[in-house]
This record gives structure tokens, C-alpha cells and sequence, in this order.
């Protein structure tokens, strides 16, 4: 970015850039979607291992880690695959290949991705061949976006019902 903006940028002042973004305070109020801790805790209940697949944008992982351990949810995930540190963004197969081994090398066919967006989430989840449940519970994406979610799902507490527990 120095670069573009017309600054030599040398290793030193790099470092200093990003430690300054990531350790500035975090004032932006976030809340979780009804329901979800409950939709965790009945699906560790039910002895499942959960993940999260995340594209980041301008808020790098360090920050949602910071955001979900503030909000107690953070323990309730077994692996965490951040498209920041994975290195591809959905719908990429690599990013879901990550989570399906962090979680003990589940087989696609065992799993399931919910996701709110049809071109990254359920078009990348239905090509690893996974269960695709398409949360609109906050945002109903474009149909031309992509393909539809195995199931549509507009709560989180539907989710234990849509996996048959």
C-alpha cells in the first residue's frame, strides 16, 4: 500500500504499519445472530467438531478471533480456517480442504457449510460436495448469484433439525 501511494516501503516499516492496524481499538460494535450459541451448544451436544470458513475483507482474523472470544463463542469452534491465513478466499476448494483436515479430515460427503452467500458459500461447499444450508436470516442473496443451498434456512436454530439431530 506504501508502495502505491507513492512511498518506499522497506521491512521495518511494514511490521510497524500492521502491528499499528491490529493493536488499534476495536470500536466497532458487532452482535451474534439470534440463536447462535444455543445452535453451537446443541451441535457439540450432539458431539459434532465445528469449524469456521471465512473470507476477511478489511477486518483481518487476529480481529474476528478477538470479536469471538469476546463474545464467549470462540472455544466453541474445534478449527478455523481465515481466508487471510489460508491464502484463497471461498469459493476456492483450498480454504474448505483446510477446515475438512483441521477437523480431522472429515470426507465432504460427512460435512456440512452453512454460509449466507451463493457465490462463495454454497457454490463452494456444493462443489466439495458438502451439505449446503444457505442462512438468509440476515441477508437473502441474489438468486444470480449463484446456485440455491441444499436447504434455506432463516434461524440458526433450524440448522440442528436441517442435519437430522
Amino acid at each position: 500500500m506504501l508502495e502505491v501511494l507513492g512511498h518506499t516501503s522497506d521491512e521495518q516499516v511494514r511490521i510497524r504499519v500492521i502491528d499499528a492496524y491490529l493493536s488499534a481499538p476495536r470500536t466497532m460494535q458487532l452482535d451474534l445472530t439470534d440463536n447462535l450459541v444455543s445452535t453451537l451448544s446443541a451441535l457439540k451436544e450432539a458431539g459434532l467438531r465445528i469449524g469456521i470458513v471465512c473470507d476477511v475483507g478489511l477486518t483481518p482474523s487476529p480481529v474476528l478471533r478477538d470479536y469471538l472470544e469476546g463474545h464467549g463463542v470462540l472455544a466453541m469452534f474445534d478449527h478455523w480456517s481465515f481466508s487471510d491465513e489460508v491464502g484463497v478466499y471461498k469459493p476456492h476448494a483450498a480454504i474448505f480442504e483446510h477446515a475438512l483436515a483441521g477437523l480431522g479430515g472429515i470426507d465432504p460427503s460427512r460435512a456440512a457449510h452453512i454460509g449466507d452467500l451463493r457465490r462463495t458459500d454454497i457454490a463452494g461447499a456444493k462443489a466439495m460436495g458438502m451439505l449446503a444450508l444457505r442462512y438468509r436470516g440476515v441477508t437473502d442473496d441474489d438468486p444470480e448469484h449463484g446456485p440455491e443451498g441444499d436447504v434455506v434456512i432463516d434461524d440458526h436454530a433450524e440448522v440442528p433439525s436441517a442435519l437430522g439431530l
